[in-house]
């Protein structure tokens, strides 16, 4: 396998489904309502949505695949993270978020239920976005310097559910900027964000992403959101005119390339890139004894 496939631990980048920015799974607002058998249809694909999702919750999903110290495909095809808290609440808003209001968007991921299809590779997915958050702790984790080791540190494990397990495994990858896009502040900024940046070149109006990406309200309203966020959508590449919207981007290294874990290999079949530390052999069982469950709010 090569390399490149697989993400770099604390890369700049986060890895993700391309689908994901294309199919409105995520609502396009940071204030999400819960909804019962939402229906979207895209040319990509659509999702039936019973549950509360923002981009809150898909900053959180990409924020933690991008700092994870370790992931790991287990032979049911699952995603497992082993990830430090206080790098996850960094990438997230630092200490304006603190660990009960992650946890309170981890419930809403375990307990919304998405059923989706991706038309171009014909993936089908249903159920929670992640299935689990646990405490992990093991006698020696890797520490934030480079060649140090910190003793007893607390880690935690994150388990994606099935359908986003199959999402990542199987539909091509799209890298991004996240820190960027989680640095916008309204939630519409963010899914026009994802939505052009998944796309090679990107020419439409206010209205037509609105509408594509299933924003509901006044136009008005979501004109003067992308206006207080221009400048933060220029240093992506996407430009606010008015009422139109351009983006032209290249592709990022390893960008439309399926993830490790997908149909090059068997899930659990991961290799070990040159110079990377050992493998945890599962990530489901590092804390034998020890693993406990977080108290959820």
């Amino acid at each position: 396998m090569n390399k490149s496939k697989f993400q770099s631990v604390h890369s700049d980048l986060a890895s993700t489904s391309t689908a994901a920015c294309r199919i409105p799974i995520f609502s396009p607002t940071r204030r999400p309502q819960s909804v019962s058998s939402w229906r979207v249809e895209t040319p990509w694909g659509w999702a039936q949505i019973t549950g509360r999702l923002g981009q809150q919750h898909r900053d959180l999903l990409d924020a933690a695949r991008m700092v994870a110290e370790r992931e790991e495909w287990t032979f049911d095809g699952q995603m497992h993270l082993l990830v430090d808290p206080a790098k996850l609440r960094a990438v997230m808003g630092g200490d304006g978020v603190n660990w009960p209001l992650l946890m309170t968007w981890f419930v809403d991921l375990m307990r919304t239920i998405v059923d989706f299809h991706v038309n171009s590779q014909d993936i089908n997915g249903f159920g929670g976005l992640v299935s689990g958050v646990v405490e992990a702790k093991t006698d020696q984790h890797p520490s934030t310097r480079p060649g140090a080791w910190a003793e007893g540190r607390r880690f935690i494990k994150i388990s994606f559910g099935d359908g986003w397990s199959k999402l990542l495994a199987d539909d091509c990858v799209m890298k991004y900027p996240l820190r960027h896009v989680v640095g916008l502040k309204h939630g519409f900024s963010q899914a026009v964000a994802r939505y052009c940046l998944s796309h090679t070149q990107t020419r439409d109006t206010v209205a037509g992403l609105a509408q594509k990406l299933d924003a509901g309200g006044r136009l008005r309203v979501r004109r003067s959101e992308l206006s207080a966020d221009a400048s933060g959508l220029a240093s992506l590449g996407i430009i606010i005119d008015g009422d139109k919207i351009t983006c032209a981007r290249q592709q990022s290294p390893g960008a439309r390339q399926q993830s490790p874990g997908a149909r090059q290999q068997s899930p659990g079949a991961r290799q070990q890139s040159p110079g990377e530390k050992p493998l945890l052999s599962d990530i489901s069982n590092i804390s034998r004894g020890e693993t406990q469950s977080f108290p959820l709010p």
